[in-house]
Protein backbone atom coordinates (compact mmCIF):
# COMPACT_ATOMS: atom_id res chain seq x y z
CA UNK A 1 0.00 0.00 0.00
CA UNK A 2 2.81 2.45 0.91
CA UNK A 3 4.54 1.95 -2.47
CA UNK A 4 1.31 2.58 -4.34
CA UNK A 5 0.56 5.70 -2.30
CA UNK A 6 4.07 7.00 -3.05
CA UNK A 7 3.39 6.50 -6.77
CA UNK A 8 0.19 8.54 -6.42
CA UNK A 9 1.98 11.42 -4.74
CA UNK A 10 4.57 11.53 -7.55
CA UNK A 11 1.65 11.88 -9.98
CA UNK A 12 0.04 14.59 -7.87
CA UNK A 13 3.17 16.69 -8.21
CA UNK A 14 3.55 16.29 -11.96
CA UNK A 15 1.66 19.47 -12.81
CA UNK A 16 4.26 21.73 -11.26
CA UNK A 17 4.13 24.34 -14.01
CA UNK A 18 0.50 25.40 -13.55
CA UNK A 19 -0.59 29.00 -13.01
CA UNK A 20 -0.96 29.90 -9.33
CA UNK A 21 -1.42 33.66 -9.49
CA UNK A 22 -2.91 33.85 -5.99
CA UNK A 23 0.36 32.70 -4.43
CA UNK A 24 3.47 34.89 -3.98
CA UNK A 25 5.64 34.80 -7.10
CA UNK A 26 8.63 32.42 -7.14
CA UNK A 27 11.99 34.04 -6.52
CA UNK A 28 15.40 33.31 -7.98
CA UNK A 29 17.94 31.53 -5.79
CA UNK A 30 19.43 34.04 -3.37
CA UNK A 31 22.31 33.79 -0.94
CA UNK A 32 22.37 35.41 2.47
CA UNK A 33 23.99 34.91 5.83
CA UNK A 34 20.85 33.88 7.69
CA UNK A 35 18.65 31.14 6.30
CA UNK A 36 15.04 32.13 5.56
CA UNK A 37 12.46 30.73 7.97
CA UNK A 38 11.08 28.22 5.46
CA UNK A 39 14.42 26.35 5.34
CA UNK A 40 13.69 25.27 8.91
CA UNK A 41 10.19 24.10 7.96
CA UNK A 42 8.09 27.10 9.01
CA UNK A 43 6.81 29.94 6.86
CA UNK A 44 4.30 32.68 7.58
CA UNK A 45 4.05 33.51 3.88
CA UNK A 46 2.38 30.15 3.15
CA UNK A 47 0.08 29.30 6.09
CA UNK A 48 -0.93 25.66 6.41
CA UNK A 49 -4.59 26.64 6.20
CA UNK A 50 -4.06 27.62 2.56
CA UNK A 51 -1.01 25.69 1.38
CA UNK A 52 0.82 22.40 1.60
CA UNK A 53 4.59 23.00 1.60
CA UNK A 54 7.78 20.99 1.21
CA UNK A 55 11.48 21.83 1.53
CA UNK A 56 14.38 20.22 -0.31
CA UNK A 57 18.12 20.78 -0.74
CA UNK A 58 20.75 19.68 -3.22
CA UNK A 59 23.90 20.45 -5.12
CA UNK A 60 21.92 22.37 -7.76
CA UNK A 61 18.58 24.09 -8.14
CA UNK A 62 16.92 21.24 -10.05
CA UNK A 63 17.81 18.67 -7.39
CA UNK A 64 16.64 20.97 -4.63
CA UNK A 65 13.35 21.58 -6.43
CA UNK A 66 12.73 17.87 -7.01
CA UNK A 67 13.42 17.10 -3.36
CA UNK A 68 11.12 19.89 -2.23
CA UNK A 69 8.27 18.43 -4.30
CA UNK A 70 9.07 15.00 -2.87
CA UNK A 71 8.99 16.41 0.67
CA UNK A 72 5.61 18.00 0.04
CA UNK A 73 4.35 14.72 -1.35
CA UNK A 74 5.72 12.81 1.62
CA UNK A 75 3.73 14.88 4.08
CA UNK A 76 0.62 14.44 1.96
CA UNK A 77 1.12 10.69 1.63
CA UNK A 78 1.53 10.25 5.39
CA UNK A 79 -1.70 12.14 5.97
CA UNK A 80 -3.58 10.12 3.34
CA UNK A 81 -2.34 6.81 4.75
CA UNK A 82 -3.19 7.87 8.28
CA UNK A 83 -6.72 8.94 7.35
CA UNK A 84 -7.36 5.89 5.19
CA UNK A 85 -6.08 3.35 7.71
CA UNK A 86 -9.27 3.75 9.70
CA UNK A 87 -11.60 3.31 6.73
CA UNK A 88 -13.73 0.18 6.50
CA UNK A 89 -14.60 -2.11 3.61
CA UNK A 90 -15.51 -0.08 0.56
CA UNK A 91 -17.97 -2.47 -1.05
CA UNK A 92 -15.90 -4.31 -3.68
CA UNK A 93 -13.40 -6.55 -1.88
CA UNK A 94 -11.51 -4.58 0.77
CA UNK A 95 -10.90 -0.86 1.03
CA UNK A 96 -7.13 -1.25 0.79
CA UNK A 97 -7.20 -3.31 -2.40
CA UNK A 98 -9.70 -0.97 -4.01
CA UNK A 99 -7.70 2.09 -3.07
CA UNK A 100 -4.44 0.55 -4.36
CA UNK A 101 -6.07 -0.37 -7.66
CA UNK A 102 -7.49 3.12 -7.94
CA UNK A 103 -4.12 4.76 -7.55
CA UNK A 104 -2.68 2.53 -10.27
CA UNK A 105 -5.59 3.37 -12.54
CA UNK A 106 -4.85 7.07 -12.17
CA UNK A 107 -1.54 6.86 -14.03
CA UNK A 108 -2.45 9.73 -16.36
CA UNK A 109 -4.07 11.97 -13.75
CA UNK A 110 -2.31 14.84 -12.01
CA UNK A 111 -3.22 17.64 -9.68
CA UNK A 112 -2.06 20.95 -11.08
CA UNK A 113 -0.64 23.74 -9.00
CA UNK A 114 2.62 22.66 -7.33
CA UNK A 115 5.31 25.30 -7.80
CA UNK A 116 8.73 26.19 -6.45
CA UNK A 117 7.98 29.46 -4.67
CA UNK A 118 11.33 30.23 -3.00
CA UNK A 119 14.99 29.31 -3.49
CA UNK A 120 18.04 29.96 -1.32
CA UNK A 121 21.77 29.25 -1.65
CA UNK A 122 23.77 28.50 1.48
CA UNK A 123 27.20 29.81 0.51
CA UNK A 124 28.86 28.07 3.45
CA UNK A 125 27.80 24.56 2.44
CA UNK A 126 27.16 25.40 -1.25
CA UNK A 127 23.77 23.73 -0.95
CA UNK A 128 20.72 25.00 -2.80
CA UNK A 129 17.36 25.01 -0.97
CA UNK A 130 13.89 25.13 -2.50
CA UNK A 131 10.38 25.61 -1.15
CA UNK A 132 7.52 23.80 -2.95
CA UNK A 133 3.94 24.95 -2.35
CA UNK A 134 0.50 23.63 -3.32
CA UNK A 135 -2.54 25.89 -3.10
CA UNK A 136 -5.17 23.76 -1.33
CA UNK A 137 -8.15 25.58 -2.80
CA UNK A 138 -7.05 25.34 -6.43
CA UNK A 139 -6.10 21.67 -6.14
CA UNK A 140 -9.33 20.69 -4.40
CA UNK A 141 -11.47 22.56 -6.94
CA UNK A 142 -9.92 20.63 -9.80
CA UNK A 143 -10.28 17.33 -7.96
CA UNK A 144 -13.95 17.98 -7.25
CA UNK A 145 -14.51 18.60 -10.93
CA UNK A 146 -12.82 15.27 -11.75
CA UNK A 147 -14.97 13.47 -9.17
CA UNK A 148 -18.14 14.89 -10.74
CA UNK A 149 -17.00 13.82 -14.21
CA UNK A 150 -16.29 10.29 -13.01
CA UNK A 151 -19.76 10.05 -11.47
CA UNK A 152 -21.32 10.93 -14.84
CA UNK A 153 -19.20 8.28 -16.57
CA UNK A 154 -20.10 5.68 -13.94
CA UNK A 155 -23.82 6.39 -14.40
CA UNK A 156 -23.46 5.99 -18.18
CA UNK A 157 -21.74 2.61 -17.77
CA UNK A 158 -24.51 1.47 -15.42
CA UNK A 159 -27.16 2.34 -18.00
CA UNK A 160 -25.25 0.60 -20.78
CA UNK A 161 -24.72 -2.54 -18.70
CA UNK A 162 -28.42 -2.83 -17.94
CA UNK A 163 -29.16 -3.11 -21.66
CA UNK A 164 -26.52 -5.73 -22.55
CA UNK A 165 -27.70 -9.34 -22.88
CA UNK A 166 -24.32 -11.07 -23.06
CA UNK A 167 -23.28 -11.87 -19.45
CA UNK A 168 -19.57 -11.39 -20.07
CA UNK A 169 -20.22 -8.15 -21.91
CA UNK A 170 -22.29 -6.90 -18.99
CA UNK A 171 -19.56 -8.02 -16.58
CA UNK A 172 -17.00 -6.03 -18.55
CA UNK A 173 -19.08 -2.84 -18.25
CA UNK A 174 -19.61 -3.35 -14.53
CA UNK A 175 -15.87 -3.88 -14.07
CA UNK A 176 -15.20 -0.62 -15.93
CA UNK A 177 -17.69 1.16 -13.69
CA UNK A 178 -16.06 -0.25 -10.54
CA UNK A 179 -12.65 0.81 -11.78
CA UNK A 180 -13.94 4.39 -12.05
CA UNK A 181 -15.52 4.04 -8.61
CA UNK A 182 -12.12 3.11 -7.24
CA UNK A 183 -10.48 6.08 -8.96
CA UNK A 184 -13.16 8.32 -7.47
CA UNK A 185 -12.40 6.79 -4.08
CA UNK A 186 -8.73 7.75 -4.41
CA UNK A 187 -9.67 11.29 -5.47
CA UNK A 188 -11.88 11.78 -2.42
CA UNK A 189 -9.15 10.47 -0.11
CA UNK A 190 -6.85 13.24 -1.34
CA UNK A 191 -9.69 15.76 -1.13
CA UNK A 192 -10.08 14.94 2.54
CA UNK A 193 -6.50 16.11 3.03
CA UNK A 194 -6.75 19.23 0.88
CA UNK A 195 -9.89 20.67 2.47
CA UNK A 196 -12.46 19.93 5.14
CA UNK A 197 -15.66 20.28 3.12
CA UNK A 198 -16.00 16.54 2.65
CA UNK A 199 -17.77 14.64 -0.13
CA UNK A 200 -21.39 13.52 -0.18
CA UNK A 201 -22.04 9.81 0.49
CA UNK A 202 -21.82 7.72 -2.67
CA UNK A 203 -23.91 4.55 -2.63
CA UNK A 204 -23.49 3.82 -6.35
CA UNK A 205 -20.33 1.79 -5.79
CA UNK A 206 -22.19 -0.56 -3.46
CA UNK A 207 -25.04 -0.85 -5.97
CA UNK A 208 -22.66 -1.79 -8.77
CA UNK A 209 -20.82 -4.26 -6.55
CA UNK A 210 -24.10 -5.93 -5.65
CA UNK A 211 -25.11 -6.11 -9.33
CA UNK A 212 -21.77 -7.68 -10.17
CA UNK A 213 -22.06 -10.29 -7.41
CA UNK A 214 -25.54 -11.22 -8.60
CA UNK A 215 -24.35 -11.46 -12.21
CA UNK A 216 -21.38 -13.68 -11.27
CA UNK A 217 -23.72 -16.18 -9.63
CA UNK A 218 -25.56 -16.58 -12.94
CA UNK A 219 -22.42 -17.23 -15.02
CA UNK A 220 -21.99 -21.01 -14.80
CA UNK A 221 -18.46 -22.25 -15.45
CA UNK A 222 -17.02 -25.74 -15.67
CA UNK A 223 -13.29 -26.28 -15.22
CA UNK A 224 -11.37 -28.95 -17.14
CA UNK A 225 -7.70 -29.82 -17.65
CA UNK A 226 -4.96 -31.42 -15.61
CA UNK A 227 -5.39 -31.74 -11.85
CA UNK A 228 -3.15 -28.84 -10.84
CA UNK A 229 -4.72 -26.46 -13.35
CA UNK A 230 -8.24 -27.49 -12.32
CA UNK A 231 -7.47 -26.90 -8.66
CA UNK A 232 -5.88 -23.49 -9.18
CA UNK A 233 -8.48 -22.25 -11.65
CA UNK A 234 -11.46 -23.50 -9.63
CA UNK A 235 -10.12 -21.85 -6.50
CA UNK A 236 -9.57 -18.48 -8.21
CA UNK A 237 -12.96 -18.50 -9.94
CA UNK A 238 -14.86 -19.59 -6.84
CA UNK A 239 -13.27 -16.84 -4.75
CA UNK A 240 -14.25 -14.32 -7.43
CA UNK A 241 -17.90 -15.38 -7.10
CA UNK A 242 -18.42 -17.43 -10.26
CA UNK A 243 -20.63 -20.52 -10.09
CA UNK A 244 -18.57 -23.70 -10.72
CA UNK A 245 -20.76 -26.52 -12.06
CA UNK A 246 -20.34 -29.83 -13.95
CA UNK A 247 -19.59 -29.54 -17.66
CA UNK A 248 -23.08 -30.55 -18.79
CA UNK A 249 -24.65 -27.72 -16.75
CA UNK A 250 -22.19 -24.97 -17.67
CA UNK A 251 -22.48 -22.00 -20.01
CA UNK A 252 -18.71 -21.69 -20.38
CA UNK A 253 -15.90 -24.24 -20.24
CA UNK A 254 -12.63 -23.14 -18.66
CA UNK A 255 -9.73 -25.33 -19.77
CA UNK A 256 -6.32 -25.12 -18.13
CA UNK A 257 -2.90 -26.64 -18.65
CA UNK A 258 -0.22 -26.35 -15.97
CA UNK A 259 3.55 -26.40 -16.61
CA UNK A 260 6.51 -25.83 -14.28
CA UNK A 261 10.29 -25.85 -14.44
CA UNK A 262 13.40 -25.11 -12.38
CA UNK A 263 16.82 -23.75 -13.36
CA UNK A 264 19.90 -22.93 -11.28
CA UNK A 265 21.69 -19.58 -11.43
CA UNK A 266 24.36 -18.24 -9.06
CA UNK A 267 23.43 -20.69 -6.29
CA UNK A 268 19.75 -19.77 -6.61
CA UNK A 269 16.97 -22.02 -7.82
CA UNK A 270 14.52 -20.29 -10.15
CA UNK A 271 11.12 -21.97 -10.48
CA UNK A 272 8.57 -21.08 -13.14
CA UNK A 273 4.86 -21.88 -13.01
CA UNK A 274 2.47 -21.35 -15.91
CA UNK A 275 -1.18 -21.98 -16.66
CA UNK A 276 -2.48 -21.72 -20.22
CA UNK A 277 -6.17 -20.84 -19.90
CA UNK A 278 -8.91 -20.98 -22.51
CA UNK A 279 -12.59 -20.15 -22.00
CA UNK A 280 -15.19 -21.28 -24.53
CA UNK A 281 -18.88 -20.46 -24.71
CA UNK A 282 -20.41 -23.92 -25.05
CA UNK A 283 -23.63 -22.92 -26.83
CA UNK A 284 -21.80 -21.29 -29.74
CA UNK A 285 -18.34 -22.90 -29.40
CA UNK A 286 -16.94 -19.35 -29.33
CA UNK A 287 -13.58 -18.73 -27.70
CA UNK A 288 -13.91 -15.99 -25.10
CA UNK A 289 -10.43 -16.05 -23.56
CA UNK A 290 -7.04 -17.52 -24.43
CA UNK A 291 -4.40 -16.29 -22.03
CA UNK A 292 -1.18 -17.40 -20.38
CA UNK A 293 -0.58 -16.73 -16.68
CA UNK A 294 3.09 -17.18 -15.81
CA UNK A 295 5.32 -16.39 -12.80
CA UNK A 296 8.89 -16.96 -11.62
CA UNK A 297 10.27 -17.17 -8.09
CA UNK A 298 13.71 -17.87 -6.60
CA UNK A 299 14.93 -19.66 -3.46
CA UNK A 300 18.01 -21.47 -2.26
CA UNK A 301 16.32 -24.86 -2.58
CA UNK A 302 14.28 -26.39 -5.39
CA UNK A 303 11.39 -27.22 -3.06
CA UNK A 304 11.12 -23.68 -1.71
CA UNK A 305 11.38 -22.16 -5.18
CA UNK A 306 8.58 -24.39 -6.46
CA UNK A 307 6.39 -23.57 -3.48
CA UNK A 308 6.92 -19.83 -3.90
CA UNK A 309 6.17 -20.00 -7.61
CA UNK A 310 2.98 -21.97 -7.01
CA UNK A 311 1.81 -19.53 -4.32
CA UNK A 312 2.56 -16.56 -6.55
CA UNK A 313 0.67 -18.16 -9.45
CA UNK A 314 -2.29 -18.76 -7.13
CA UNK A 315 -2.29 -15.08 -6.15
CA UNK A 316 -1.87 -13.98 -9.77
CA UNK A 317 -4.87 -16.02 -10.86
CA UNK A 318 -6.99 -14.69 -8.02
CA UNK A 319 -6.17 -11.10 -9.02
CA UNK A 320 -5.98 -11.30 -12.81
CA UNK A 321 -8.20 -14.13 -14.05
CA UNK A 322 -11.58 -12.64 -13.04
CA UNK A 323 -10.58 -9.31 -14.58
CA UNK A 324 -9.44 -11.01 -17.79
CA UNK A 325 -12.78 -12.79 -18.10
CA UNK A 326 -14.61 -9.52 -17.53
CA UNK A 327 -12.78 -7.88 -20.41
CA UNK A 328 -14.13 -10.30 -22.99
Amino acid sequence: MRMIITALIALLLAGCGANTSSAPKPTAARSQTAAPEWVKGTTSAYPSSRYLVGVGSGANQNTAGDRARSDLGKSLSVTVMSSESSRTTGGIDSYESVFSSAVYAQSEQTIEGVEIAERWLDETTELYYALAVLDRSRASSRLRSLVSQKELEIAALQREASGVGDPLGRLSLLNDALKLCAQRLADTAVLAVLDDRGVAPYETQNEISAAKRELLRTIKLSVTGDSVAKSLLSNALSKAGFAIVPLAQSDYEVTGSFESGVRSENNWQWASATIATKITERATDTEKLNELFSVKEAATSVENAKERALNKLRDTLANDLPTAIGKK
